[in-house]
Formats: C-alpha cells, structure tokens, sequence
C-alpha cells in the first residue's frame, strides 16, 4: 500500500459519532427539562398576617391590644400565641374564643390580665 492511497479515504467514523452525540445532548435535554417540570413545583409558603401588639388602656384597666393590620384570617383555635407580661406567661390557652372563631383584618382583641387569668 502507498502512503498517498492512505490520505484518499473518505471512510470516516464522524457520521457515527455525530449522531451518538446529537442523541445523548437530546437525552440530556430532555432529562433536565423532565426534572423541572415535573419534580420541581412550586414550594407551600406559610400564612402571613400582619399582627401589631401593644399596650393600652382600656375602661381604666391596662390591656394588651393586638390589631389585625393585614393579610390571611388568623383561626384562633389553630393559632400557637406566647404572651409574657412583665416576665410572666399569660396563659392564652385559658381564653374564651368561643364567639372568635377568626381573627380578621382590621379587627382588634383586647387582652385582660387580672390575676394571671386572661380573658378577651
């Protein structure tokens, strides 16, 4: 065989390997794609409120008022509150809520403490 018949061949392996790659970028495509599509959904977010907690005076008591300023309805019977007044937990577990079911926007709760006993 002459070296210069060894330079005229067209027989090449690049057709071949041009498609195996063009088959694999594909697959890949596609598996990405899946993947966002499909197992990435958009992620459960909490409720929001905007709750605002302050002192006041109420028919010469001193209450504790907390106002809904905005955002979802607050179930009360759901809700998890922690009060401390003056280094002391107020029990809130102990408050009729049975006329509250929810607390809403623009509504506004009053707090009593009389003797480590609150009512609304």
């Amino acid at each position: 065989m002459k070296l210069p018949e060894v330079f005229k061949k067209d027989d090449a392996l690049s057709p071949v390997i041009g498609v195996i790659l063009m088959v694999a970028i594909t697959v890949i495509l596609a598996a990405v794609i899946a993947a966002f599509v499909l197992g990435m959904g958009s992620p459960e977010t909490a409720p929001q409120a905007s709750i605002k907690g302050s002192s006041a005076e109420l028919n010469d008591h001193n209450v504790i008022k907390i106002e809904h300023q905005g955002g979802e309805v607050v179930t009360l019977s759901d809700a998890n509150t922690k009060v401390i007044l003056n280094g002391d937990n107020v029990n809130l577990s102990a408050l009729d809520t049975s006329d509250l079911k929810a607390f809403e926007t623009g509504e506004t709760l009053y707090l009593y403490n009389y003797n480590n006993s609150s009512t609304i």
